[in-house]
């Protein structure tokens, strides 16, 4: 599995340490997707899907992460992930040759003037793909001509993969010019990876504040029926801004299309395990990662949930992405 994983603040990591286990635990949703793979094989003699988290772009830093599992008795040190993850970012952003400000955009193909991943994949190239499935470090003669020279900063090659986490920045709630907008130019990436890669699986997530689709097991959360995951608790700025990631996940629901491996993926922070082959259970991670119960249904950090998840928040949203990918392996 070579998961690569373009979002807005949300995937570069902003309140994502919140509420975090241990001080090198992994942070970002991508970073627990990482890990639980990894327990997957620590836990069954070294036996599992290799899995490898693609990208070049975490805000201004760099991209590769380092951290450890240290989980129910499960130590696994120094793992690595990585995404392309970039604040403030849109849909527009991301289809533009600077993503936001005078931050570079390394997918887009100056010549063509368009979003190719393929661009990405030859252009900054720092891993080769053998027949196999597994993954070999480049050196500075086979490399992306665009790659840094130390080409263990970053993992970048084709994935299997690819998670978009975009429309923070471009909320709506009813019908008008920035829903077109946003369907149109996220349609556009997905035709474009589907164009070049046919093969690929692309799912769909949009983190909305803290919900369930199983109301009748989360009796702290329940609804009136009204939307997609309501919650009457909900008032002021946290009701707005639910209201308009509703609308929006249900146009992101209505673009799955699993025929054509495009695939929505929840990201309900209070919820079972999406139906998939996972392997363990989301309270082995997601429950020891918040230190109090109300931390664990929070979005944001301290109070009623708002905009970016805490750390727990990540580690249940990795598993139901988790769980999702295993799906797509054993079924397709």
């Amino acid at each position: 599995v070579r998961l690569l994983c373009i979002g807005d603040s949300v995937t570069a990591g902003l309140d994502a340490g919140y509420n975090a286990p241990y001080s090198n635990s992994p942070k970002r949703y991508w970073e627990w997707v990482t890990a639980l793979f990894a327990m997957d094989k620590h836990e069954n003699d070294n036996s599992g899907y290799e899995f490898i988290a693609l990208g070049n772009v975490v805000d201004n830093s760099i991209a590769k992460t380092t951290f450890n599992v240290d989980i129910d008795g499960i130590q696994i040190n120094s793992l690595t992930a990585c995404a392309c993850g970039r604040s403030s970012s849109t849909t527009t952003g991301w289809l533009s040759q600077k993503i936001v400000g005078e931050t570079i955009n390394p997918f887009y193909d100056v010549e063509k003037q368009k979003f190719s991943l393929r661009y990405w994949v030859e252009k900054y190239r720092t891993l080769i793909v053998n027949e196999d499935g597994t993954t070999t470090r480049c050196n500075s003669e086979n490399k992306g001509e665009l790659a840094p020279e130390d080409t263990t900063t970053n993992n970048v090659c084709e994935p299997t993969h690819v998670l978009i986490q975009l429309g923070y920045n471009q909320k709506y709630a009813e019908n008008g010019g920035a829903r077109t907008k946003y369907i149109t130019e996220l349609k556009q990436i997905i035709d474009t990876i589907k164009e070049e890669y046919p093969n690929i699986c692309i799912l769909l997530s949009l983190p909305d504040t803290a919900g369930t689709y199983f109301p009748q097991y989360f009796p702290d959360y329940f609804g009136d029926g009204k939307d997609i995951y309501p919650m009457d608790f909900m008032i002021g700025t946290t009701k707005t801004f639910h209201d308009s990631i509703s609308f929006m996940n249900t146009d992101l629901i209505s673009m799955a299309d699993e025929v054509n491996k495009i695939f929505y993926c929840p990201t309900f922070f209070a919820s079972p395990s999406c139906i998939g082959g996972s392997h363990r259970h989301v309270n082995d991670f997601a429950f020891y990662s918040s230190k109090s119960s109300a931390q664990l249904y929070n979005v944001q950090c301290g109070t009623l949930p708002t905009y970016h998840p805490n750390n727990a928040a990540h580690a249940s949203w990795a598993y139901q992405i988790y769980s999702l990918i295993k799906y797509t392996l054993l079924r397709l």
